[in-house]
């Protein structure tokens, strides 16, 4: 089972799931080139979701997995149907799926990754210090945690300090703002 996270997140983000997954399945999360600790794509190359799609089909291949169950969030979910659409699948589990919003849906996630980005930035001279305090965790990783209050403080600084310093992230924003997914209908496996 191949874990993708959303935009401006990294592979740690599947930190809380990995446990209860790997009693079922071997489990590989994986930072999308440009986030947490991975490299960007190359210059010149922009972070689209089919670019970002060939680099994690080729360090699969590279690992030797050729087909693998898919759970993909946000970003990450549409990044899953792309790999589902080239026959990488086995399954696909998206979780809120990039491209699958409405219009005033996709403007509100728009605003709320924006801000997170630049309370990221605003945060991550500082350390561990803003996420001390579980209350504050709960107000600056409310965007990205499903329960913040449960991150450590150490995780939440490690999370912000990737997202303000990713070089992808706002290339990859323009792109998915301005592509609708395609090829959906082109998925022959199990999507949930």
């Amino acid at each position: 089972m191949v874990l993708i996270h959303g935009v401006g997140s990294n592979l740690h983000i599947w930190d809380p799931v990995i446990p209860a997954l790997s009693e079922r399945f071997e489990v590989i999360a994986i930072d999308v080139p440009g986030y947490g600790d991975s490299q960007p794509l190359p210059d010149g190359e922009e972070p689209s979701i089919p670019a970002l799609a060939d680099a994690i089909e080729r360090e699969l291949a590279h690992i030797g997995i050729r087909k693998a169950h898919l759970v993909g969030n946000s970003m990450g979910g549409w990044i899953s149907f792309e790999l589902a659409r080239r026959g990488v699948a086995r399954t696909v589990v998206a979780i809120s799926p990039a491209g699958a919003y409405t219009t005033s849906e996709g403007r509100r996630e728009s605003l709320t990754l924006a801000a997170h980005k630049l309370g990221a930035q605003a945060s991550a001279p500082l350390g561990r210090l803003p996420y001390l305090l579980p209350q504050m965790r709960s107000v600056l990783l409310r965007p990205m945690f499903g329960r913040p209050r449960n991150v450590s403080p150490e995780a939440a600084a490690y999370s912000c300090r990737k997202l303000a310093d990713s070089p992808s992230f706002t290339a990859t924003r323009r792109w998915m703002r301005s592509h609708p997914p395609e090829g959906l209908d082109e998925i022959s496996c199990p999507v949930l």
